[in-house]
């Protein structure tokens, strides 16, 4: 998703898809990635929870 807004893009929730962002503050503080990811039930889980998010935030 691309917004021309500005003089840069927006990317929507792209950043957070890439589990490696669980690594980052301030997730970093809440656990690690498989500790987090385990609270969501799983990847896929947490991959659907964002998909909601971003329909949520931008539809």
């Amino acid at each position: 998703m691309s917004c021309g807004e500005g003089s840069g893009t927006f990317e929507g929730i792209a950043p957070i898809e890439d589990v490696a962002v669980l690594k980052v503050q301030p997730f970093s503080e809440m656990g690690r990635p498989v500790e987090l990811l385990k609270s969501f039930g799983g990847k896929a889980q947490y991959q659907q929870a964002l998909k909601e998010l971003e329909k949520r935030l931008y539809y």
